[in-house]
């Protein structure tokens, strides 16, 4: 808990909780993280969020998507790497707004120059290298992150997994042979859910659920597409 404290401390960030003061005592770490925002106004986390929607609309989804993308372009840039996007971790800041958000639960986030080892997060949102190592292959991964920029959030989870989730109200790969669906990184646009969704927002999530690490989109690149 005090590393992560920690962590928010070095941040500053409108799209992440502001860690205002760390307390220590001799058993007890008392932590104050202030928002702006009075608290009857806070909307809960974005998992609640599409619940309570079924889906997002493209203008409300494009919104959300920028805002979280500048929060990862932003992590990225001092070297973090979050290592758990999904919506459960992102609140939202207004009930009755649906695109400003506050990126959340940093107790998996690590500077990527320290190495990543540990094959962590959760298995829904997992990029197709990550995968691989979580089905047994030995090895870092902390080499695809920094060279390619932060892989593990940007390339499944934000751009790709994230974005369809928001546009179709449901996962891209079903629980039946999870591990296969998320290695071929293959998504279908078939659904009628998807009948009234532009061309351009499937192209983004084409560009991002991607098999090879070096043709995904970074987060910067992200925001640069023509949906963004």
């Amino acid at each position: 808990i005090l590393r992560e404290a920690e962590l928010l401390a070095s941040l500053d960030h409108p799209g992440i909780p502001f860690m205002k003061e760390i307390i220590r005592g001799k058993d007890l770490f008392l932590i104050s993280v202030i928002a702006e925002e009075p608290l009857h106004h806070h909307g809960g986390d974005l998992f609640d969020r599409i619940c309570h929607l079924g889906r997002f609309n493209e203008i409300d989804a494009r919104g959300l998507i920028k805002n979280l993308l500048e929060v990862l372009e932003y992590l990225h840039g001092k070297g973090i790497v979050h290592r758990d996007i999904k919506p459960e971790n992102i609140l939202m800041v207004f009930k009755d707004e649906n695109t400003t958000i506050k990126v959340t639960d940093f107790g998996l986030a690590k500077h990527a120059a320290d190495g990543l080892h540990t094959v962590c997060g959760t298995p829904q949102y997992f990029a197709p290298e990550i995968q691989a190592l979580r089905g047994g292959h030995a090895g870092s991964y902390s080499s695809a992150v920094v060279s390619e920029t932060p892989l593990f959030d940007i390339g499944h989870v934000v751009g790709g997994v994230l974005l369809f989730v928001l546009l179709a109200g449901e996962l891209p790969f079903g629980q039946t042979q999870l591990s296969q669906q998320i290695m071929q990184a293959e998504v279908s646009f078939e659904k009628p859910c998807w009948r009234g969704v532009s061309l351009m927002a499937k192209d983004l999530i084409g560009r991002l659920i991607v098999r090879e690490p070096s043709k995904r989109l970074t987060a910067s690149e992200a925001l640069l597409h023509p949906w963004i």
